[in-house]
């Protein structure tokens, strides 16, 4: 398969190195070498790049289409200072390697490669192909603890950071302990409401990157 970048963002093509300019992106098709790519899924469908519960889903479901057309990825930065005095949050259940958790989180984050939110250094543990997912979840976030966060975030630090929590898995379940509909965002698009199960597809996709 051949990736020519049209997204705002484009995480899955800054992970996979392959020039966001289209003139050099089809250089690429012509030129680059096919590897072997993970992807993760909930059932039949595919999470290409990553899936948002909780204050980030809400600030990209409060982003327009029109606004990232014309900001690009800053806009996300502007609707999120405006989130950032909401003091709501989710009561989830993970399932993964065999344990279960319960707790309150504000932000639930599941990757499956190192780039989120265009910055490609977000977690360098994390790999195309590693057949992991990466999970995240913040407890609590506030406007004083934004500086903080960034320096974690654009550093690939985050999961040292006071009040995450971060693990890998293969598969991991989640379910709402209430009440609310708690819905997903994948690869920044509406998607199904908890609960349901993420599962690592190992070499699902050939991708053509280019040459190293």
């Amino acid at each position: 398969m051949g990736i020519i970048p049209g997204g705002t963002v484009n995480n899955f093509a800054r992970a996979l190195k392959i020039p966001l300019n289209t003139t050099d992106a089809i250089k690429n098709l012509i030129h680059g070498n096919p590897t072997e790519v993970d992807l993760g899924a909930i059932g039949k469908t595919p999470v290409v790049s990553s899936l948002t519960l909780g204050r980030l889903a809400d600030i990209a479901r409060n982003v327009k289409d029109e606004e990232k057309k014309k900001f690009g990825k800053i806009i996300y930065l502007i609707k999120g200072f405006k989130e950032l005095y909401s003091n709501h949050s989710y009561k989830l259940k993970l399932t993964a390697n065999g344990r279960s958790k319960a707790f309150r989180a504000q932000i639930l984050l599941i990757t499956t490669t190192n780039s989120v939110g265009g910055f490609i250094s977000f977690n360098p543990e994390a790999s195309y192909d590693d057949d992991y997912l990466h999970v995240f979840w913040l407890k609590r976030f506030s406007p004083l603890s934004l500086i903080t966060y960034l320096r974690y975030f654009v550093t690939g630090n985050l999961k040292n950071a006071s009040g995450v929590r971060y693990f890998k898995t293969k598969s991991v379940k989640i379910e709402g302990l209430s009440d609310q509909t708690i819905e997903a965002r994948i690869d920044g698009d509406p998607a199904m409401c908890v609960p349901f199960t993420v599962q690592t597809q190992p070499d699902f996709l050939q991708v053509i990157v280019p040459k190293t």
